[in-house]
């Protein structure tokens, strides 16, 4: 094609007309060039599409961490929380005086002549009794 019969028409039609020296007929070659361009637009979209679906994937994975990281948490305050009142339980029960028990039962430093009321109050038999019956129906804390 001649330069004077290029001029005024569309550049795409140009390349084709020039395509390694070679001459097309203008609407196949539009076609073709236009087939090759829709065909990179799906790859692309294809591929942003998986690329975004993985930022989804990834984002609620984390999310999931994030909450179960949360929940992991709280179960460990209300454990604590639950060892904190398991140690108040057990403390006057603990510190009687040392040396009065041993494997075998009471030893001769224990104090003979007195009741187990004596040391203890009914107040920690209450607690006592109470953090066991939490523990027997599941409650918290």
């Amino acid at each position: 094609m001649t330069d004077a019969k290029m001029i005024g028409r569309p550049k795409s039609d140009r390349v084709c007309e020039q395509y390694e020296g070679q001459q097309f007929e203008t609407t196949a070659c539009y076609n073709g060039l236009r087939d090759e361009a829709a065909a990179a637009i799906i790859a692309l979209q294809g591929a942003r599409d998986e690329h975004l679906r993985m930022r989804m994937n990834l984002f609620n994975d984390c999310s999931e961490a994030v909450r179960r990281a949360e929940a992991a948490e709280a179960e460990v305050a209300r454990l604590k929380d639950e060892l904190a009142e398991a140690h108040r339980v057990i403390e006057p029960f603990a510190t009687l005086n040392e040396g009065w028990v041993d494997e075998e039962g009471w030893t001769d430093k224990a104090c003979q002549n007195d009741r187990i009321c004596d040391w203890l109050g009914p107040s920690d038999f209450r607690r006592a009794r109470s953090f066991l019956n939490k523990q027997k129906t599941g409650e918290n804390g």
